[in-house]
């Protein structure tokens, strides 16, 4: 696009836009009406359940930097992140899809494309134990291996655990997915929306950080002629986020206006390029640590 606000009359409509509705919502549950976020909230909650049973049992937390990631997949098909991980830490990755889902896969690579870890189940909950012999950067890649109804796809969401990890109240996550949710209904309800679904793009990003932290995703690709929105929940401890979108050289060229801890921010795509994408913690009661969902929304075509 040129997201940037001085050379487009769609982006400053948008821009406009984002900051006229940037005020925070009424937050509720998640209604059945949108089913995008029914069976992402679905695929979300099955990662959440599966992570209290483990920090119930253990000293495992929610990881630094990116600790979990949510995507759209058809039957047969995967998705990958490269991320960084530490040498000797002891992590653990879990998985879980929506309703449809019969089997989801875990693999782990190292950066010459070598399988060091991943799962040997057969179902739609894969969990993994990883340890790293070696600090840097690892590709993780979630595999849609069958589904009830090979038409219908699955979202799959994978959240990263460590020893010693953040720990984050279920009560706190389930507010930061309400949010994102309660946000995407009421953009739908204005105009038709879908979680972002492209090949190789991620729907939903989240990262627990404290006041005054950002986490920055590189490689987005919204596609050409793409109307859409970058929406932002934070859990309990949120009292303000920020969104931006970045060239592909990581200048900002777009950031949200309002305040609060619901975040929105509507852009149009009017050129083929990579960009990146910058969430943070702006402010948070007590200056404490928040966990914060970024959702990729589009309209459909």
């Amino acid at each position: 696009m040129s997201c940037s606000c001085s050379r487009s009359p769609a982006a400053r409509f948008l821009a406009v836009l984002a900051l006229a509705i940037a005020s925070p919502f009424g937050i509720s549950a998640a209604k059945a009406d949108w089913v995008p976020g029914e069976r992402m909230a679905e695929s979300v909650n099955t990662v959440i359940a599966a992570a209290r049973d483990v920090t119930d049992l253990g000293d495992y937390g929610y990881d630094t930097n990116l600790c979990i990631l949510a995507c759209f997949l058809m039957d047969g098909k995967d998705m990958a992140f490269n991320r960084t991980f530490e040498r000797g830490k002891e992590y653990l990755i879990l998985g879980g899809g929506d309703k449809n889902a019969s089997e989801i896969d875990i693999d782990i690579y190292n950066a010459d494309g070598k399988r060091v870890g991943g799962d040997t189940t057969s179902n739609s909950q894969p969990t993994v134990k990883f340890r790293p012999t070696a600090a840097g950067n690892y590709r993780v890649k979630v595999s849609l291996q069958r589904t009830r109804n090979t038409r219908n796809g699955s979202f799959c969401t994978l959240a990263f655990l460590r020893k010693g990890g953040y720990d984050v109240p279920v009560g706190n996550l389930k507010t930061a997915l309400d949010r994102v949710i309660t946000l995407g209904e009421e953009l739908d309800a204005k105009a038709r929306l879908v979680f972002q679904s492209a090949p190789d793009q991620w729907a939903m990003y989240g990262a627990v950080m404290e006041e005054g932290e950002n986490i920055t995703i590189t490689k987005v690709k919204f596609g050409l002629d793409t109307k859409g929105w970058l929406v932002a929940g934070g859990d309990r401890t949120a009292e303000e986020g920020k969104v931006s979108i970045l060239s592909d050289a990581g200048d900002e060229i777009m950031k949200n206006k309002g305040r609060g801890p619901d975040t929105v921010l509507g852009f149009i795509e009017d050129e083929s390029k990579f960009r990146g994408i910058r969430f943070s913690n702006a402010r948070s009661k007590k200056g404490g640590a928040t966990l914060v969902l970024t959702a990729v929304l589009v309209n459909v075509r």
